[in-house]
């Protein structure tokens, strides 16, 4: 099973009651990145201590705003799978010859069972994901130092990886060396922190990335203790489209305007001429919202928020099984029909991305039910057409809708709009600039070095 998350850890200078506070707080502001457990693990009278449950953070942490430590790590959660145990969710903790320890991860190690790892002694682990993989393999470890478990780790393992380890006195932070998944540091004058997002640090100053096969240690002070010379940058790109907040920059990307340029290219590559006096360009909430504000601008076109989201809904990209994100998709959204009249509009609806077709699905039925006049899906991503095996819950072929329904007219015809037309990934390349990124989910390109180890 795929540990898809969040993480985020707070390293004070001093015992503080503020700790795990930060974290707590840190974890709500990453909360889109997984919805179905949390959990914190903090150093307290010289012993570590972990709780965690199901559940959102706001919910799971109402006891714990007055704990006194200096350290302190958490984690959100969502999987793959509605039936996982109890004790997949994390932090874990575990013991080895150097003492205790606690880890957070986000990411998916793929092929765990048939890596290099089988025909070592160690291979005799027992685990339930590839995150109890690490805690059992650092437990089983017969090196003498910290930094030496973890560089064989990163030597070992080329991926996928973002994970903090929290000893008694001292936090470790390591990035795989493709840097996949995201990480940052973040400081204020009472200590050091590292996030899955920018955006969970609130009055604190994001420092820098985390880099790509680079191990830090963090005590009072910052230092890298390792960095692997692995030239290959893959960071994922369906962060940018999607699954970060638009209020972080990745890499030195800024999210937002990253989102908006998608939208742009998208009006610039239009080839229906759209009347500006009927038609309405409505952003799907909430992440597509800044692409269709991108299309707006390029086109010259009138930009409305007809349809609006209820903030108590889930993220149905997220949801565990079928059944409960077609049950979120129905019910987290509706139109405001005072802003415009349908029946005499065209709306062109911009969404982020479209995966297994259930929240355009639901949207649509929406606009048709109030008679739209016509209505027309423009999607800033290329078209999903294979799983991802590094961390994002996109797990079979089979349930990507474009593998299912590969003609755009038919594809229109089987949401019933009028048309659909998705960014060419050649103007996704101008936005992005770089060349450095995963992009498998969209042209099956996997990195044979993260696949076959």
């Amino acid at each position: 099973m795929k540990d898809e998350c969040g993480i985020f850890a707070n390293y004070q200078f001093k015992q503080n009651i503020t700790t795990c506070n930060n974290v707590i707080n840190g974890l709500k502001k990453i909360q889109h990145r997984g919805q179905e457990s949390c959990g914190i693990a903090f150093v307290q009278s010289n012993k570590i201590n972990v709780y965690k449950d199901r559940g959102y953070v706001k919910d799971v942490f109402k006891k714990y705003d007055k704990l006194c430590c200096n350290i302190c790590i958490g984690h959100v959660r969502y999987s793959t799978s509605g039936n996982y145990l109890f004790d997949e969710i994390q932090p874990l903790n575990g013991i080895n010859k150097l003492g205790e320890f606690a880890l957070v991860h986000n990411g998916n190690i793929p092929n765990l069972e048939t890596s290099s790892f089988k025909k070592d002694k160690i291979w005799t682990i027992d685990y339930l994901t590839d995150s109890d993989f690490l805690k059992k393999y650092i437990e089983k470890t017969e090196f003498n130092s910290w930094k030496d478990i973890l560089i064989d780790i990163m030597n070992k393992i080329p991926g996928v990886y973002s994970l903090i380890i929290m000893v008694k006195n001292s936090i470790y932070v390591l990035r795989d060396r493709h840097g996949v998944r995201p990480l940052c540091i973040g400081w204020d004058k009472n200590g050091w922190y590292v996030s899955s997002e920018s955006c969970s640090f609130d009055k604190q100053i994001l420092i820098r990335d985390v880099k790509p096969g680079e191990i830090i240690k963090i005590d009072n002070n910052i230092k890298t203790i390792f960095q692997h010379q692995e030239k290959k940058r893959l960071h994922c790109i369906f962060e940018y489209f999607y699954f970060s907040s638009k209020n972080s920059i990745l890499d030195g990307i800024n999210i937002t305007e990253v989102r908006k340029n998608f939208g742009k290219f998208l009006a610039i590559q239009e080839k229906v001429k759209f009347d500006v006096e009927n038609t309405v360009i409505v952003g799907s909430p909430n992440s597509g919202i800044l692409a269709g504000i991108g299309y707006a601008i390029e086109s010259g076109l009138p930009y409305k928020q007809v349809l609006v989201k209820n903030p108590n809904y889930n993220r149905s990209f997220i949801m565990p099984d079928q059944k409960s994100r077609i049950e979120v998709c129905n019910k987290k959204f509706k139109i405001d029909t005072d802003i415009v009249d349908l029946k005499n509009t065209t709306i062109l609806l911009i969404d982020d991305s479209v995966v297994r077709g259930n929240t355009m699905k639901s949207v649509i039925k929406l606009f048709l039910d109030k008679n739209v006049k016509e209505i027309h899906i423009r999607v800033a991503a290329p078209p999903l057409k294979h799983p991802c095996f590094f961390g994002i819950n996109m797990p079979t072929y089979e349930e990507l809708i474009i593998n299912n329904i590969k003609n755009y007219e038919k594809l229109a015809k089987y949401f019933g709009v009028n048309s659909i037309d998705y960014i060419k990934m050649t103007n996704v390349m101008k936005v992005m600039k770089k060349k450095n990124y995963c992009t498998a989910c969209f042209d099956g390109n996997y990195n044979k070095k993260l696949l076959n180890w």
